[in-house]
């Protein structure tokens, strides 16, 4: 009889170890699945936001790049001086110039921004535009609209804007290099190259009356700028 009792205490405890190993093979089978299931889902958040961010970065590199094709911008410089029946009646001498920039659309202060930077410096004093080979970058923004709540951090594109002359352009074309970014939130970044702006001047004159007497002239510089489309292109930036 005892030595029945301690064959069923010898069963009982390799039934025991047996049944721990099993719970262990499932523990580790299940840790397996779920690692894998966290690391499935991971990957496909890190798709999913890449592929948003590289979409939203191209759809505002678009919409910027159509907004400058079709933009108005314009410059009007009035040169004025008066002649002695005007300084007789106490006009100003010598010369006065004074500068009006104007353009339209959703870029329309970005834009005024360059033609002053890069056509007007403010240490010009001359009566026709004073040029630089390069200007201070402009920067703004753009908020593109995503439903998905998780990505609503994509929404605010970076832009940066370079300008500069174009080499031996005689007649003062800047291109525009452009960069959409989220600065830390994605790898992805969109370039638009190429962008050129073209000034096409013409110039009129208009005497300033004083009843039938000609005491002064204006000449009057117009200038449309005319930019052109650039190039998209993307690039996976390694340091982000």
């Amino acid at each position: 009889m005892s030595s029945i009792k301690r064959k069923l205490k010898d069963n009982r405890g390799a039934s025991l170890i047996y049944g721990l190993f099993l719970l262990i093979v499932v523990m580790m089978i299940s840790a397996t699945i779920l690692a894998a299931s966290v690391t499935g889902i991971k990957r496909l958040y890190n798709d999913k936001r890449e592929k948003q961010a590289h979409l939203t970065l191209a759809s505002a590199a678009m919409l910027v790049n159509n907004e400058l094709k079709d933009s108005e911008c314009e410059s009007i410089k009035t040169h004025t001086y008066y002649n002695e029946d005007g300084i007789a009646l106490g006009y100003t001498d010598p010369a006065k110039d004074e500068v009006v920039i104007s353009a339209k659309g959703i870029l329309k202060q970005e834009l005024i921004d360059i033609v002053e930077k890069a056509y007007f410096p403010a240490e010009s004093t001359t009566s026709t535009p004073s040029t630089t080979s390069k200007i201070d970058p402009v920067t703004f923004s753009i908020t593109m609209d995503i439903a998905n709540e998780e990505l609503k951090d994509l929404e605010t594109v970076k832009v940066t804007m370079n300008v500069s002359k174009e080499d031996d352009s005689e007649d003062d074309i800047y291109l525009a290099d452009l960069t959409f970014d989220f600065g830390s939130s994605s790898q992805y970044m969109m370039f638009l190259t190429g962008v050129k702006i073209e000034p096409k001047t013409s110039n009129s004159t208009e005497d300033i009356m004083s009843g039938t007497t000609v005491i002064g002239t204006k000449e009057i510089t117009t200038t449309k700028y005319e930019l052109s489309g650039g190039d998209i292109s993307s690039v996976f930036n390694t340091e982000a």
